[in-house]
């Protein structure tokens, strides 16, 4: 779906972005992977500060393509990632691999599970 057709849809909306938005972004994504990085923490919050800044990046990307997310709608994680084909030229192996993660964290988030223990899920 192109980004033309999730504003269409209502899961996107034109908004230009601001520097200073687009540098707050960043500066989380680069303090999530540095928080990742640090030593004591399990490997299920390492899993879950990645995740956070891959969604942070994707969301630079769409807000310097000139776009918002509804984040308000069920599935904007989903919708947020799959923009990365229009925004950074995401190819379709890396977004599946990026859904599967999605899937992943989902799966422990509302199981309780570990994120390694949960059994392995199948790119689709």
């Amino acid at each position: 779906m192109s980004l033309h057709d999730l504003v269409r849809s209502g899961q996107l909306h034109r908004q230009p972005p601001t520097s200073e938005e687009l540098g707050r972004l960043l500066a989380a994504a680069e303090r999530s992977i540095a928080d990742a990085a640090l030593d004591g923490l399990s490997d299920e919050g390492r899993f879950d500060l990645a995740y956070k800044a891959v969604i942070q990046g994707a969301l630079v990307a769409l807000r310097a393509s000139g776009y918002r997310l509804a984040s308000n709608l069920p599935g904007h994680h989903r919708t947020l990632l799959q923009t990365l084909a229009a925004t950074i030229g995401a190819d379709d192996v890396e977004l599946r691999l990026l859904d599967t993660i999605r899937r992943r964290r989902n799966a422990s988030d509302y199981s309780g599970r570990p994120v390694f223990e949960i059994p392995r899920l199948t790119f689709q």
